[in-house]
């Protein structure tokens, strides 16, 4: 049983589903490879709604908004570390006309997205299998902490943005938080080991690299970091 004396603001009403919360943390991000996402990928999309409402929610609504700001119609978008393709479904809602490309290392994740007219690619993060420059836009929401080498994961994401092209990220950050379900997550993460919040300084640190014309920190609530990255012409 997982302790939460000493929550911030929790109350005896709340324990019981912190504790839950804790428990199902501790399955989504179980060993960070392709075996645990297997292992949960008839489950995924319950956990991770769990994992948003309670953690997330700031963070990937901050990236959608980025997202939607910068799509237009005839673009070329790749959704890296697509999962089980909401957020894909959404973009294609929204914006039916562009071109979508849909990866994700997990051949069980791919297999439960949706129904869409778009390409779906079985590749990791950190060896892509596109050629330089091949879209207009990237995004990667909650994946590139999955990866044993974030900086380097990043620069591989930028190599297929085209020049004056942009990538949007969200990932979990070990930032302060006050939220009682963003202290859980990261307690639950911590003390199991079974993941890792990553210092925000090693998204920041990317704008000092030569190809990247300016990178921009989106404001959001929770243990998570937003960013706009555009790549120099």
């Amino acid at each position: 049983m997982t302790k939460v004396a000493n929550v911030p603001d929790a109350t005896a009403s709340h324990r019981q589903q912190i504790c839950r919360l804790a428990a199902m943390s501790t399955c989504l991000h179980h060993e960070r490879g392709v075996p645990s996402y297997t292992s949960i990928a008839k489950k995924y999309d319950r956990l991770h709604e769990r994992f948003l409402r309670f953690a997330g929610s700031g963070g990937q609504s901050a990236f959608e908004g980025a997202v939607l700001a910068l799509v237009n119609p005839g673009m070329s978008v790749l959704d890296a570390a697509c999962g089980t393709g909401s957020f894909a479904n959404s973009l294609m809602t929204k914006s039916s006309s562009i071109f979508l490309t849909m990866l994700d290392a997990c051949p069980e994740m791919l297999y439960r997205t949706p129904t869409l007219p778009v390409e779906k690619i079985l590749g990791r993060l950190e060896n892509l299998p596109f050629e330089d420059g091949s879209f207009d836009l990237v995004s990667c929401a909650w994946g590139i902490e999955t990866t044993d080498r974030p900086d380097e994961t990043i620069r591989e994401l930028l190599r297929v943005v085209r020049a004056n092209g942009y990538l949007c990220l969200v990932a979990c950050a070990d930032v302060p938080t006050n939220s009682i379900g963003g202290w859980i997550m990261k307690r639950a993460v911590c003390i199991r080991g079974t993941g890792k919040f990553l210092d925000p300084s090693v998204l920041t640190a990317i704008e000092s690299d030569s190809c990247v014309a300016f990178a921009r920190q989106i404001p959001c609530r929770g243990p998570a970091i937003a960013m706009v990255i555009k790549k120099a012409a």
